[in-house]
């Protein structure tokens, strides 16, 4: 563990600071692993880790496999076993592995996302009896209720093996029409269905599987009404327990939640931000302990190549002096409306004509 990470550590917590990055394959392993993947990184002049880019290839995998499933299952109501039998097992992952424009930057960047806080959650202390804990026991109860959803974002396994569907509507609706696609597409070029009842049929589908799913249990939505329930709590205290025990889709939820914000910006824009300072100015304007703002700086690490120890620490020692009336305004776009957001963007506000 770094100085500035050991630094930051101590002053937090009374406990001697422990590096407990769990799990994983080594470093050579990764990196091997993750050189065919390079694809679902387009972008340029940002150094994703290695680990973030097998992960997230997991989730667009396992989801996708999800999705898969959960259609075919709906079509053996309106095809013939033999015909469901000719589809090929993932076949609509391995579409989107080797084309991955069949998603959308949107869906891939949340799939990022959700990546990105597993891997930072690798950054806690195991429980070993300390008494910080400070919830309720009906907190508490909600607490675990949530953690097999989000030990299921953990799941090892092949990149197709199917992981619980749980995405926002919005991108769930974006996925169960493009399996049904890849799907239909299928067939027709066998020649297993006429495309007017392969399309016709596909459509039932989809809009069957859709009127099943059920946005509110997913880990996004039950964290956002974990987070009203921490209002009532020991600000310091409760970012302690949370960060001290890796629950950072938690601590993206108490943001949200304190910022009027959504939980799922929130944890995009700490992801994905080109800054750390947007991370900085989320958790001042939330007003959250510097010291548990450079740990989620430092586990930020485990995503790309920023901060450094010296910028974690610069940041961290400049943390009281930010305003947090202008911590607010550097997230301003946030709170914005999809349509506006992409409207300002096309204007290009604050630039010269």
């Amino acid at each position: 563990m770094s100085d500035v990470a050991q630094r930051l550590l101590e002053e937090m917590i009374s406990l001697p600071p422990r590096s407990a990055f769990a799990g994983g394959r080594g470093a050579v392993g990764v990196a091997r692993a993750a050189q065919p993947y390079a694809r679902f990184f387009p972008e340029s002049g940002r150094q994703w880790s290695d680990a973030l880019v097998s992960r997230t290839r997991r989730h667009v995998g396992g989801v996708t496999g999800g999705v898969e499933r959960l259609v075919r299952s709906a079509l053996r109501q309106h095809l013939a076993g033999e015909v469901i039998g000719m589809i090929p097992d993932a076949l609509c992952w391995n579409a989107i592995a080797h084309h991955p424009d069949r998603i959308s930057p949107a869906l891939f960047a949340h799939f990022r996302t959700r990546a990105g806080l597993c891997l930072m959650s690798d950054l806690h202390w195991p429980d070993d009896g300390a008494p910080h804990a400070i919830m309720a026991p009906d907190i508490l109860a909600e607490m675990e209720s949530l953690r097999p959803a989000l030990g299921a974002w953990q799941a090892k396994g092949d990149d197709a093996a199917p992981m619980p569907v749980d995405l926002p509507a919005e991108y769930v609706q974006e996925l169960v029409w493009t399996c049904c696609a890849l799907m239909a597409d299928f067939l027709v070029r066998a020649e297993a269905v006429p495309v007017g009842t392969m399309l016709q049929v596909c459509d039932e589908v989809g809009q069957q599987v859709l009127l099943s799913y059920d946005e509110e249990t997913g880990p996004l939505a039950r964290a956002a009404l974990l987070a009203r329930r921490f209002r009532e709590l020991d600000l310091d205290r409760l970012t302690i327990q949370l960060v001290q025990e890796g629950e950072h889709l938690l601590l993206c939820a108490m943001i949200a939640d304190r910022c009027g914000l959504d939980v799922a910006r929130v944890a995009e824009a700490i992801i994905h931000g080109s800054q750390p300072e947007t991370a900085h100015a989320l958790c001042r304007a939330a007003g959250l302990n510097g010291q548990v703002c450079g740990v989620i700086l430092l586990a930020l690490r485990q995503v790309r190549d920023c901060p450094s120890d010296e910028h974690v620490g610069m940041l961290v020692d400049a943390y009281d002096a930010l305003p947090e009336e202008v911590a607010q305004e550097r997230f301003a776009g946030l709170a914005m409306s999809e349509g506006l957001r992409e409207a300002v963007a096309r204007v290009g506000m604050g630039r010269a004509c």
